[in-house]
């Protein structure tokens, strides 16, 4: 060897041949949704304390291949989390969206990697954080649900608003009127004490909802916002990139309170934030962070909206609900 050449020291982890992995079953077996909205809000409460670093995803092909992660500061661990979405075009308005992909665990002691299906623990953080939004934002006491889409999203953002309000009576709209039904065939089969209807207008489907849950990929608005209640928590999960959007700019201009899973992440990727502002509907500075309205609650009141793009600091956060499952060394 050259003098003064460098020697790279390379450390294995001691891993089995096989790599753990975790199935979409075996996640939802694991973790519950309860579970899942405590582990999310302690991570977001300490991303907002720099106890977690989370760099702004990597967004390839237009969107078709999303890379996120994140790394706790207090113990090291951290996932990395790689997406494959996939938006067929139904209609213009109202895209059929699927996801799969791989999230990948990197212990913080550098003693364990275990990956799992993506696409179920994306479910999982995505409902959990539509919950946090909901408990915050929604009117006390709220029964009517309106859910806009019937995709992979639809059934967990019902299960997301019933655990913390006494919903009784759900509509669902879709632009293909069959998934509406089927996913009413589901729910009604398996959600006793709760009534669902397939509404084909999605203006009339939201005209008497408290809670309304959009998740879809669509690249318009999905309903008119004179179409709303006067009282009405409205979350949008569905849209992800700058060219979508699900929420009329009218709604955003009259908000009582916007708040939004990462401020920096919607200010890049949501498209109905950024047409907002550029129209000069919104203003950055009325966006609130998730972590905001849970550590000081306001008072509800008027229209509110939660907008969400994805945090990895929340596949983080179930991901560590997961470890001990797998072994003493996880």
């Amino acid at each position: 060897m050259k003098e003064g050449s460098a020697v790279r020291h390379v450390q294995t982890i001691d891993q089995p041949a096989t790599l753990p992995f975790l199935t979409s079953p075996s996640v939802r077996a694991q973790v519950s949704l309860s579970a899942a909205c405590v582990a999310v809000r302690e991570a977001v409460m300490a991303s907002a304390d720099g106890a977690v670093e989370q760099p702004l995803r990597l967004s390839l092909g237009d969107g078709r291949l999303l890379v996120m992660a994140a790394r706790s500061s207090v113990d090291g661990h951290a996932v990395v989390k790689v997406l494959r979405v996939s938006a067929h075009a139904d209609t213009e308005s109202a895209r059929l969206t699927t996801v799969d992909g791989l999230i990948l665990w990197l212990d913080g002691s550098g003693k364990a990697i275990w990956s799992a299906d993506a696409a179920g623990l994306t479910l999982l953080r995505t409902a959990a954080m539509v919950s946090l939004a909901t408990d915050v934002l929604a009117p006390p006491g709220a029964t009517r649900l309106a859910i806009l889409g019937a995709g992979h999203l639809a059934g967990e953002q019902v299960a997301a608003v019933r655990l913390v309000r006494p919903i009784s009576e759900v509509r669902i709209w879709n632009r293909t009127v069959e998934r509406a039904e089927r996913l009413v065939a589901d729910l009604s089969a398996n959600t006793p004490g709760v009534t669902f209807e397939v509404i084909r207008d999605a203006d009339e489907a939201v005209s008497t909802a408290q809670v309304v849950c959009c998740a879809t990929a669509s690249t318009r608005p999905l309903f008119d916002a004179a179409s709303l209640a006067s009282e009405v928590h409205v979350n949008a999960v569905g849209s992800y990139r700058a060219d979508m959007a699900e929420l009329p700019g009218d709604l955003l201009a009259r908000a009582t309170d916007i708040v939004v899973d990462d401020v920096h992440g919607c200010l890049a990727e949501a498209g109905e934030i950024i047409s907002a502002i550029r129209v000069g509907a919104l203003h950055a500075d009325q966006l609130r962070s998730l972590a905001a309205a849970l550590a000081q609650p306001q008072q509800r009141s008027g229209q509110t909206v939660f907008k969400s793009v994805g945090m990895a600091v929340s596949d983080l956060a179930v991901a560590r609900l997961l470890a001990p499952g797998l072994g003493d060394d996880h």
